[in-house]
C-alpha cells in the first residue's frame, strides 16, 4: 500500500534519513562532528570534537644505517616529502689468515627524521677492512614558486641579470633596509672533528637585475651537490627587484646543509629553472690531530 500511496498521492517512495549522530572528521587531524537534537527549543546538539595534531616532521628510521624520512609539507603548489634509503650491502669473502686477532665492529645508526630533510644512516664498519655507507635521508617536502615569481630566461641575462657576490658565512643579518651583516664570511672549508657529519653554512649573495623590469619577482634554488654531481640538499627562494632604480642589486641569505660521509668538495649551486647563475665550492675536511 505504502507504493500505491505514493504513486496516487504523489510524494516520493523513500523518506529521507536524519542524521543525528556526529559525523567523522573528514580530512586528517579534523576533530568529529557533534551529535545532532530533535527536541524542543532549549535541546543543544553535542560539540564538535578537538581536531587532531597534523605531523610534518619526518620519522626516524627504524633499521640500523637507513636513512631518516623527510618532513611533509602544507600549502599551495608543495611537494611532499620522500621516505629514507636503505644502507649500503657489502659482501666480501677475507681469508682467515689475514685477519688479526681482534676486529671492531660499528654498527650504524639509523638516521634520524626532523623538521627538515631527514638525516643519512651512519656507516657499518667491520674494523679497516669492510665499510657500509649508510642510506641517504628523505627529502623533505619543499615549496614550488609562489604565484607571481618566474625563472629566469636568456632575455633577462642580455639585460646584465646575474648574481654578483655569492660568499659563505656563519651568521648573517639581513637588516630591515635589506644590507647584510656577516660574520666569519668567505670561508673556503669547515673543519669537523669526525665524520660522518651533517654540514650546515649560511650562504648570503646579491643579485644584480641590471636593466631587467622593476617588480620583477624570480624564483631561485639553492642546491648543494657532491663531487660526483649527486644533489644532496635543495631549497626554493624569491627574490624580488622592486622600484625602479638605477642600481638594482637586492640581497638573499638562507642556510644550506647536507650530510657528509667522507672529506671533500661540495659545490653550493643557485640557479633559476634550468639556468645556473652562480656556484661555490665549500670543503668539508677534518680538524687536524692536536
Amino acid at each position: 500500500m505504502h507504493t500505491v500511496r505514493a504513486q496516487f498521492l504523489d510524494f516520493g517512495g523513500d523518506a529521507p534519513t536524519i542524521q543525528l549522530g556526529g559525523l567523522g572528521g573528514a580530512a586528517p587531524g579534523a576533530g568529529g562532528g557533534g551529535g545532532g537534537v530533535l527536541g524542543s527549543t532549549w535541546s543543544r546538539g553535542g560539540e564538535g570534537g578537538r581536531g587532531g595534531d597534523i605531523s610534518l616532521a619526518g620519522r626516524d628510521a627504524v633499521w640500523p644505517g637507513a636513512g631518516g624520512g623527510g618532513a611533509g609539507a602544507i600549502g599551495d603548489g608543495v611537494v611532499g616529502g620522500e621516505g629514507g634509503g636503505g644502507g649500503e650491502l657489502v659482501i666480501a669473502t677475507l681469508r682467515l689468515e689475514d685477519l688479526p686477532a681482534e676486529i671492531p665492529i660499528h654498527i650504524g645508526a639509523g638516521g634520524l627524521g626532523g623538521e627538515g630533510d631527514g638525516q643519512d644512516g651512519g656507516d657499518t664498519t667491520f674494523g679497516d677492512l669492510i665499510r657500509a655507507r649508510g642510506g641517504k635521508g628523505g627529502r623533505a617536502g619543499r615549496s614550488t614558486a609562489t604565484p607571481g615569481a618566474r625563472f629566469a630566461t636568456e632575455e633577462d641575462l642580455g639585460h646584465g641579470l646575474h648574481v654578483s657576490s655569492l660568499l659563505a658565512a656563519e651568521h648573517v643579518l639581513i637588516r630591515q633596509d635589506g644590507l647584510l651583516y656577516l660574520t666569519a664570511g668567505g670561508f673556503e672549508h669547515i673543519e669537523v672533528p669526525a665524520f660522518p657529519v651533517e654540514a650546515a653554512v649560511v650562504i648570503a649573495g646579491t643579485i644584480s637585475f641590471g636593466s631587467v623590469a622593476p617588480e620583477t619577482q624570480l624564483a631561485l634554488t639553492s642546491r648543494v651537490t657532491s663531487e660526483s654531481g649527486e644533489v644532496v640538499f635543495e631549497a626554493s627562494f624569491e627574490v624580488t627587484s622592486g622600484p625602479r632604480r638605477n642600481v638594482t642589486r637586492p640581497c638573499f641569505a638562507h642556510v644550506v646543509r647536507w650530510g657528509a660521509n667522507a672529506p671533500g668538495v661540495w659545490k653550493v649551486i643557485v640557479s633559476s629553472g634550468s639556468i645556473e647563475l652562480s656556484a661555490l665550492p665549500i670543503e668539508v675536511k677534518q680538524s687536524p690531530a692536536r
